[in-house]
C-alpha cells in the first residue's frame, strides 16, 4: 500500500457516530430532526425537562438539543444551568434549538454556556448534522 493509498483510506473512514440527546416536546419537530439525524448520529429523544439530567448521565450524548419552551417547571434555560453545573456534561456541546428568537433569550443561553442558539423556523433542517458535527469540535478544541 503507497502513501496516496493510506490518504485516501483515511479520507473515506466514516464520521464517528456522535451521540443526540434531543430534548423536543414537539412530537412533530422530534420526529423530523430524529428522522434527519438517526442515520448518522445516535439519537436519543426525550420530551420533558424533568428527565433530562437522568437520561443524558445515563446516556453520557455527544451533543444536547435543548429546546426552551418545555412542559414541566424548568425550562430550557434552567436545564442549561443544571448542565453547565454538571462537570460530567463539560464536553457535551449544548445546542438551544427553538421557536423563540428574542435576543434576551438568546443571550441568556450563550452567556450561561450554550455553544449554539437556533431558532427553528429560521434554520434548514437538513443542515443540522453539519452544524452539530461543527458544534463538538468546537467544544473539544477547547
Amino acid at each position: 500500500m503507497t502513501e496516496k493509498d493510506l490518504v485516501v483510506s483515511a479520507n473515506t473512514e466514516p464520521p464517528e457516530r456522535l451521540k443526540v440527546l434531543l430534548v423536543e416536546d414537539d412530537t412533530f419537530l422530534e420526529g423530523i430532526a430524529v428522522q434527519v439525524l438517526s442515520h448518522d448520529f445516535e439519537v436519543k429523544p426525550v420530551v420533558d425537562g424533568e428527565t433530562v439530567l437522568k437520561e443524558a448521565t445515563t446516556f453520557m450524548p455527544d451533543v444536547i438539543m435543548l429546546d426552551v419552551v418545555l412542559p414541566g417547571e424548568k425550562s430550557g434555560l434552567d436545564i442549561l444551568d443544571d448542565l453547565r453545573a454538571n462537570h460530567a456534561f463539560d464536553n457535551a456541546a449544548v445546542i438551544m434549538f427553538t421557536n423563540l428568537s428574542d435576543d434576551e433569550n438568546k443571550k441568556r443561553a450563550l452567556t450561561h454556556g450554550a455553544d449554539a442558539y437556533i431558532v427553528k423556523a429560521e434554520f434548514n433542517i437538513g443542515n443540522l448534522g453539519n452544524f452539530i458535527r461543527k458544534y463538538v469540535a468546537i467544544r473539544r478544541a477547547t
